[in-house]
C-alpha cells in the first residue's frame, strides 16, 4: 500500500509516527516512512510518503510467530500517538 500524507510539520510527523508504529503488529511485513519534502508554492505544507506492506492470509499462516489476522482497516491514529 502506498499512502502520500500532505499537511503541516506537526501533522505529518504524527501520521511518521502512527505509520512506524505498525510495523510492531502481527500482519505488518514492513513500513518505509521518507522524509518530509516541502509542498511546491507553500512553506507551510509538506508531505511524505509511507509504505506499508501486510502479510497475505496464507503467508501469515505459513510464518512462524505470525497472525492470520489480516487488518481490513487501521486504527484511528490517536489512540497510539502519545503527546
Amino acid at each position: 500500500m502506498d499512502i502520500r500524507i500532505t499537511g503541516t510539520v506537526e501533522e505529518c510527523n504524527a501520521a511518521a509516527e502512527y505509520y512506524a508504529a505498525l510495523e510492531k503488529q502481527d500482519n505488518v511485513r514492513y513500513v518505509s516512512v521518507s522524509r518530509l519534502y516541502p509542498n511546491r508554492g507553500s512553506n507551510k505544507l509538506f508531505r511524505l510518503y509511507i509504505q506499508v506492506e501486510y502479510y497475505a492470509e496464507r503467508d501469515a499462516a505459513a510464518t512462524p510467530g505470525k497472525s492470520n489476522a489480516i487488518a481490513k482497516y487501521p486504527p484511528k491514529a490517536g489512540k497510539y500517538i502519545e503527546r
